[in-house]
């Protein structure tokens, strides 16, 4: 073998190595941020709906009902927002690529403040939703609640 064949193995071989380490193109996603801004708004807007379809009007004809019933709507959306927060923050191809790990990470960080915040609602509506209905004092109620339910 001269000199030139042995060359140009080498220059094959290495090409095809060099070749296997070029990371492979990043596929283009057809979507856009505001497309998945306004299908999470109404999946929003569905639970909402289905909350007020399954509530109906009995619940809200006392104040403690309807204190009650905004303790379960604070349930659910708090609920559907750490489901949006942990998607966000789940490293996918093509949410990185519409909003970046800035904005994403960014927009995890406020989601998690309106959970936290929508949770506690959640159980300071419930809790006094309880005591109205049940005509109890709110501590009363509370120590029931940890107590008695599953």
């Amino acid at each position: 073998m001269t000199a030139f064949q042995l060359m140009d193995v080498m220059s094959k071989s290495t090409a095809r190595n060099a070749r296997s380490l070029i990371p492979p193109i990043p596929r283009v996603w057809n979507v856009r941020g505001t497309d998945i801004t306004a299908l999470l708004l109404a999946n929003g807007a569905l639970i909402v709906g289905l909350w007020a379809r399954h509530s109906g009007p009995d619940q809200f004809s006392t104040l403690g009902g309807t204190i009650t019933a905004s303790g379960q709507l604070t349930a659910l959306l708090g609920t559907y927002i750490a489901l949006i927060a942990l998607v966000l923050m789940s490293r996918s191809p093509w949410l990185d690529q519409l909003f970046g790990i800035h904005g994403l990470a960014s927009a995890h960080r406020w989601l998690g403040f309106a959970c936290v915040w929508l949770l506690c609602a959640h159980a300071a509506l419930t809790t006094v939703g309880f005591a109205l209905q049940d005509r109890r004092s709110i501590p009363s109620e509370a120590f029931a609640l940890l107590m008695t339910y599953p």
